[in-house]
């Protein structure tokens, strides 16, 4: 299947966007550019989260070990930068696919629950690569909870622990029931879309391969290029919104 390559808006006569409708088992494969229209920041790049903290202070098992409290601090400071943000036209467009569709399955890489606030009565399949920033979990008592609060109160668990956030922290392993969950949908998907991805962040970057070697139809939504650009049948430069919201609205078939 050849690579199409188009700036957006794609002219009318040169479109060949998949029509969303069209499919019945769509994975949407979600990263940082579809949040960042939601005024969350990336994590890479100028501006991005990384560039102004050292991940090595607050975004490792070595760091909360040493100190939790300051840890604890920083992902405060998150919350509360998520929570003042509401989601965007891209997330709701999934919703309303995932609403009409409900084999279609979201793949985030996001932690910051912007897929579960834009959807309609509990919304579709999730999966959180990455866990969630509204989550807490004891590794003492090995429980895990919903917390929304902010800033997240109390810090402690009841055995006396300190809670720690419920995500894949640098040099934490990926949980190997959520790649499995993963896994099978891109084994079972008819459409693949993946939305603001860096193709940068292992081992998630490699997971779209699977539906590509399964020779499904494949669309790139992103600002620039990534290093899986050479890989997709379909990839369009533009905001995220905008994008889903023409193939939300597309007629053609995928090529």
């Amino acid at each position: 299947m050849r690579n199409l390559r188009y700036p957006f808006p794609v002219p009318s006569e040169l479109s060949k966007l998949p029509s969303l409708d069209r499919y019945r088992r769509i994975v949407f494969f979600t990263g940082a550019g579809l949040s960042a229209e939601s005024g969350i920041p990336t994590y890479r790049g100028a501006g991005g989260l990384w560039a102004q903290y050292r991940y090595e202070d607050y975004a490792c098992q070595r760091a909360f070990d040493r100190d939790p409290r300051a840890v604890w601090d920083f992902h405060d400071k998150r919350r509360a930068a998520v929570a003042a943000c509401s989601p965007n036209d891209g997330h709701r467009v999934i919703a309303e696919v995932q609403r009409r569709g409900p084999e279609t399955v979201v793949i985030t890489q996001n932690i910051d629950g912007l897929h579960q606030r834009a959807a309609v009565s509990g919304g579709g399949p999730i999966v959180e690569l990455h866990g969630s920033l509204w989550r807490v979990r004891c590794d003492r008592c090995k429980t895990v909870r919903q917390d929304e609060s902010v800033p997240m109160s109390p810090r402690t668990c009841a055995c006396g622990a300190f809670l720690r956030p419920d995500i894949v922290w640098f040099e934490d392993p990926l949980d190997g029931r959520t790649i499995r969950r993963a896994t099978d949908a891109l084994e079972a998907c008819d459409l693949l879309v993946s939305v603001g991805t860096s193709a940068v962040v292992y081992p998630a970057a490699e997971l779209p391969r699977i539906a590509m070697s399964r020779g499904v139809p494949t669309v790139e939504v992103n600002l620039e290029d990534t290093p899986m650009t050479p890989l997709y049948a379909v990839t369009l430069r533009g905001k995220a919104s905008e994008v889903l919201r023409t193939m939300a609205g597309a007629t053609t078939p995928a090529p």
